[in-house]
């Protein structure tokens, strides 16, 4: 089970730095608790999401629409 987890800007930016170092634009990045941190398990180019928007509440797939559509505009 997915236990949601409070996000700071430090988890958020070692997702956005993994997701980054790959070169892709739309990834999903596992990361898993280690003594106290985080540390990156992999980074996905076809990422799931559906035992996480299940666990958390979260209507992904209408996210990841509006943020495509977002990056669509800046083209």
């Amino acid at each position: 089970m997915v236990r949601p987890v409070a996000v700071d800007d430090t988890v958020s930016g070692l997702a956005v730095c993994a997701a980054r170092a790959t070169g892709l634009g739309f990834a999903g990045v596992d990361l898993i608790p280690d003594d106290g941190g985080w540390v990156v398990a992999e980074v996905n180019p076809s990422p799931g999401w559906t035992h996480f928007a299940a666990a958390t509440g979260v209507p992904v797939a209408a996210r990841v629409v509006e943020a495509l559509a977002r990056r669509s505009g800046d083209r």
